[in-house]
């Protein structure tokens, strides 16, 4: 492409003007406006931002959470507080509301999209249960399928008593429909399977440790449940070894004339199911002190009573310290999974979860990742450093295009709409 057709067509596309220390390739860009307008990014810091001026609120700012709201195609911030301990922020098919899942909290609430005013408030099925942080809408927008743990305690020997549950609810009231158990301790991050027939759900698996401040951890897991009726379909249950199993996303395989025409190249063991990848998070926890050590990172195949337990060599165990968010990538066959403490961005193959490659962050002044998630845009996701910083990246070669130089105040995962 000649430079000033190239220059002529990022003009077409103000976002895709990369403005921090990287440049970038010329490299022939859709010239379609991506359908991607915001990026929605939760804030735990809120007495940070409310001393920085970017933010007012009042009460107990350590029970609420800032929602930073980037528009992508005016670079413009809007940031509000909201009255929860909110976690992930999860998406209406309509575009227009956005649902608050609060963690290690009661408290549940909607929002518009577009105004940022709380729609909807409500609250855990059951006094001794939480929010788990995650949450899903069915493919139709028709109701909401939430994650809540019971409150921790110490372990008296019976793992059920221990159990979380699923809540489904209407998506506009957010009024209960249905409730069942999760198969497991701590549900976390849920993601459907099988055209939405089931449920794949990480458990962290831990309860109180007998010494003051600790946490054992008895039973990391992921369950697959039947969406409509909550059965067990499968299980599995990790290694102890104070292992945690946070996060997930599932492989939807694609034919194989599909996966040949996006990938030139169609994976020898690539299966016809879906299958869970997720990456566990090794953590011990003495007198209210947390410190991450190694964890693998495995594959489990759906249906079948197997799992690849990933093995790295020296130079790549800084993948393993605390990643966070993981999503995975159709067009590459790739699960993308963002390495806080390392300051990584860790390419998986999807088909058989091992490390294809690692991006230092900080070579475009990013700094301890944590939100990653694909943008509708088929050719770029979004990552979000822990405290400041929002990156587009091409998918595939894995470039930066886009810097927006923003201060976050620490988050977990970020939203696209």
């Amino acid at each position: 492409m000649q430079r000033r057709k190239f220059l002529s067509l990022i003009g077409t596309m103000p976002w895709l003007a990369y403005t921090a220390p990287y440049a970038i390739a010329a490299t022939r860009l859709s010239q379609e406006q991506p359908s991607d307008r915001y990026v929605l990014i939760p804030g735990y810091q809120v007495n940070k931002a409310v001393k920085d001026g970017v933010v007012k609120a009042q009460g107990n700012l350590n029970q609420q959470t800032m929602v930073s709201r980037l528009d992508l195609h005016t670079g413009k911030i809007i940031r509000k507080v909201f009255p929860i301990k909110g976690h992930e922020i999860c998406l209406h098919p309509n575009g227009e509301t956005a649902f608050f899942a609060c963690q290690s909290q009661r408290q549940i609430l909607s929002f518009n999209l577009h105004s940022l005013e709380i729609e909807q408030q409500h609250k855990t099925y059951g006094d001794n249960f939480v929010g788990g942080g995650h949450a899903l809408y069915s493919a139709a927008g028709d109701y909401l399928i939430c994650t809540e743990r019971q409150v921790s305690s110490s372990y008296q020997g019976k793992i059920k008593s221990h159990y979380g549950q699923v809540t489904v609810r209407d998506s506009k009231t957010l009024k209960v429909i249905q409730v069942y158990s999760s198969q497991g301790i701590l549900p976390h991050e849920l993601q459907f399977l099988n055209q939405g027939k089931q449920l794949a759900i990480a458990h962290y698996g831990s309860v109180l440790g007998k010494r003051k401040g600790s946490i054992e951890t008895i039973q990391p897991a992921i369950t697959i449940l039947d969406t409509a009726t909550g059965q067990l379909v499968d299980k599995y249950i990790a290694p102890v070894n104070q292992y945690e199993i946070r996060h997930l996303t599932v492989r939807h395989p694609l034919p194989s004339t599909q996966s040949k025409k996006i990938t030139n190249k169609v994976n020898d063991n690539q299966s016809n199911n879906d299958s869970v990848i997720s990456v566990t998070n090794r953590l011990i926890r003495e007198n209210d002190k947390s410190q991450h050590y190694p964890a693998p990172a495995f594959l489990w195949q759906v249906g079948e009573n197997t799992s690849q337990n990933q093995k790295y060599t020296p130079e790549q165990q800084p993948f393993l310290h605390r990643s966070q968010s993981i999503v995975f990538e159709p067009q590459y066959d790739e699960a993308l999974v963002s390495v806080t403490e390392a300051d990584q961005i860790a390419v998986l193959n999807a088909a058989t979860g091992q490390l294809k490659q690692t991006i230092d962050c900080r070579q475009f002044n990013l700094q301890r990742p944590r939100g990653l998630a694909l943008l509708n845009h088929p050719k770029f996701y979004a990552v979000a450093g822990a405290f400041r910083g929002i990156v587009i990246i091409q998918r595939g070669n894995h470039k930066p295009v886009k810097y927006f130089d923003t201060p976050l105040y620490q988050h977990s995962h970020i939203s696209i709409a």
